[in-house]
């Protein structure tokens, strides 16, 4: 059987796409096995078991350590793991582990670099120089969104684009009811909880507009947002018309079925200028889940999501100029039957899919095999 193993210093289990892809390749005869280290702030967010798939972490004592001493532990410790099993290909999942990729690349391991996010340019001149490296040695490269890394004077081997869609499998079971009834409008949020993805001028216009709003959470804080929900919530917690709810974090399934009680979905970037927020159709799991869950979303207006809009139902790109408050209360009213939800969540079989987006990584590792 063979074996790809997953490199990344940060928790695979917080990226879908690498379950997804995992998934696949399971599905193919691949056994893959990761190796990464636990954040204490994605809570239970975590795989779902199958058989085939293993998933080990550093020790917890690790994360007390100087972050370049964890990594260099992580290092060793990924290099001894590699070398001891020798598996068909290894598949490195963030720029932190690049000299990793380059160090197996020259041991003759078959490396493959999937970049979800484009590295902080705070890191050291040495990851970014070791990221360059590994995008002209792996056998080939995947990131969510081929604009993003256009405009860089990369030398790439082979870049596919691989869209983080979710798996067809993972479209919700809807309740038969109508959603017209309730005069609130219920909003869902899911992911990291950043400020420039959840901007409080919105929610203030929002607050302002009069509409009964509800507005579930879901997800964790990063290291540089710690604090958000509780400013979110102190903020409004007078409010008459605008009710936040943090419900935490969960395995994808069960994020889903709770985004399936919502009426919308929110997809806003406040930053346009951050090189990852101007490339989010494509790299934004949020697109394919709230379609998954069977509900519309409202995004920022750009002009890669007036063409998304264009090519996906249920994708509505709203400027600050708009109206916001009547813009929520017509989705709700356009997306309240089942079988408008059924049809949103039909484009996911169709053409939406991680099967379809990862048919290119499937095709190229499988070719690596002896016949």
């Amino acid at each position: 059987m063979p074996t790809v193993f997953y490199i990344q210093f940060a928790n695979p289990e917080q990226y879908p796409p690498l379950e997804h892809g995992s998934n696949i390749l399971v599905q193919n005869g691949w056994a893959c096995r990761f190796l990464g280290r636990r954040s204490a702030m994605t809570g239970k967010i975590t795989f779902a078991g199958l058989n085939g798939r293993t998933v080990e972490f550093m020790p917890k004592w690790s994360m007390r350590l100087p972050a370049k001493l964890e990594f260099a532990v992580y290092a060793i410790w990924a290099v001894f793991k590699v070398t001891l099993m020798r598996p068909d290909a290894v598949y490195l999942s963030d720029a932190w582990v690049a000299p990793i990729g380059v160090f197996l690349h020259r041991l003759g391991f078959r490396v493959v670099y999937h970049e979800h996010d484009a590295p902080d340019p705070a890191l050291g001149d040495w990851l970014h120089r070791a990221r360059r490296r590994l995008f002209e040695l792996a056998m080939f490269s995947v990131v969510p969104n081929a604009k993003r890394v256009a405009h860089e004077s990369l030398e790439i081997r082979e870049l596919l684009e691989v869209r983080n869609f979710p798996a067809k499998d993972e479209v919700v079971q809807l309740a038969p009811v109508e959603r017209s009834e309730s005069e609130v409008v219920r909003l869902v949020y899911c992911g990291t909880l950043v400020p420039s993805r959840l901007p409080m001028v919105f929610f203030e216009s929002l607050d302002a507009s009069g509409l009964d709003i509800e507005v579930d959470l879901m997800g964790y804080e990063t290291v540089h947002s710690a604090g958000l929900v509780k400013e979110l919530l102190d903020r409004f917690s007078a409010s008459a018309n605008l009710d936040f709810r943090f419900l935490g974090a969960f395995p994808r399934r069960e994020m889903l079925q709770r985004t399936a009680q919502a009426d919308v979905g929110l997809l806003l970037f406040s930053n346009p200028d951050d090189v990852n927020e101007g490339a989010m159709v494509g790299a934004s799991n949020k697109i394919g889940d709230y379609l998954a869950a069977g509900i519309p979303m409202i995004c920022s207006r750009t002009e890669e999501f007036e063409n998304l809009s264009d090519e996906l139902h249920g994708v509505h790109p709203l400027g600050a100029e708009d109206d916001v408050a009547g813009a929520l209360l017509h989705l709700k009213k356009l997306y309240s039957s089942t079988d408008a939800r059924l049809a949103l969540q039909g484009q996911i079989g169709t053409r939406c899919n991680y099967e379809k987006e990862f048919e290119g990584v499937l095709m190229r590792l499988s070719s690596v095999l002896p016949a």
